[in-house]
């Protein structure tokens, strides 16, 4: 219906939306899946699209993912839980066809979405921590969060500490390196203020493995060195976690 040039804005424009929306809820999550979906079809060239996914790996090894809890549905007692299990893990069916039969994005494309993440965890934490201690105050921070479940808000914000990282090691520029460190702190500090105890565990796990894999590359007198740092700071991580754990279960 449209030019190559138009559907290719269509697909960046639905992207975007969705990489900044899936902080901010239901509707603002939805709503650019549709635009996705509905460009998709409208752009045709589906025997071309096709040929695409039949050669595609990944496609085939995600998609099954979801076709196996479509055969689980013959075994299923409770239909109607079958159906919103369905409803919900159809994302497994869809992006992967969407977008193993789309072009790439290339790398100027992939850190505009990257920045738009960043901008939609900004905003949503932001509204988050005004909620929490400036409107109402909540006794059980863990309840600022206002667009999802606290441990989804966890796992995204790890995501958004990985990506500042990202930006940090890969950014020539030093006030680019500073200014994602700052935000990568905020986002540290959120998964504290909020009472994100999930979120700081993963952050911890991740955290560790990677300055594992970093010390197996250096010498053998720092790796012992930061073994005795890193035991003591997991010691007295492990209780700072326990006792949010604990004030969470009051």
């Amino acid at each position: 219906m449209f030019s190559e040039k138009i559907h290719r804005y269509l697909f960046l424009f639905g992207l975007f939306s969705l990489a900044f929306g899936i902080m901010m809820g239901t509707v603002p999550t939805s709503v650019p899946q549709f635009i996705l979906l509905g460009n998709w079809i409208i752009e045709g060239g589906f025997k071309r699209k096709w040929e695409l996914l039949r050669t595609n790996k990944l496609f085939w090894i995600i998609t099954s993912l979801f076709l196996l809890h479509v055969i689980g549905m013959a075994y299923t007692q409770d239909f109607d839980s079958g159906l919103t299990d369905i409803r919900i893990k159809m994302p497994l069916m869809f992006w992967p066809m969407l977008l193993f039969s789309t072009k790439p994005i290339n790398e100027k494309e992939f850190k505009l979405a990257l920045y738009c993440f960043l901008l939609g965890s900004l905003v949503s934490t932001a509204w988050c921590l005004i909620y929490s201690y400036i409107l109402h105050a909540n006794d059980v921070v863990r309840n600022a969060s206002r667009f999802m479940s606290h441990i989804r808000l966890g796992l995204y914000l790890n995501v958004a500490i990985a990506i500042c990282f990202y930006f940090i090691w890969t950014s020539a520029k030093s006030l680019h390196k500073i200014l994602f460190g700052i935000l990568l702190l905020y986002f540290v500090f959120v998964l504290y203020a909020l009472g994100l105890a999930s979120g700081l565990v993963n952050l911890a796990i991740v955290t560790t493995f990677a300055v594992i894999i970093y010390l197996f590359k250096q010498k053998m007198h720092i790796r012992i060195i930061s073994f005795i740092i890193i035991s003591v700071g997991a010691f007295y991580g492990f209780n700072f976690l326990n006792s949010i754990f604990n004030s969470q279960l009051i």
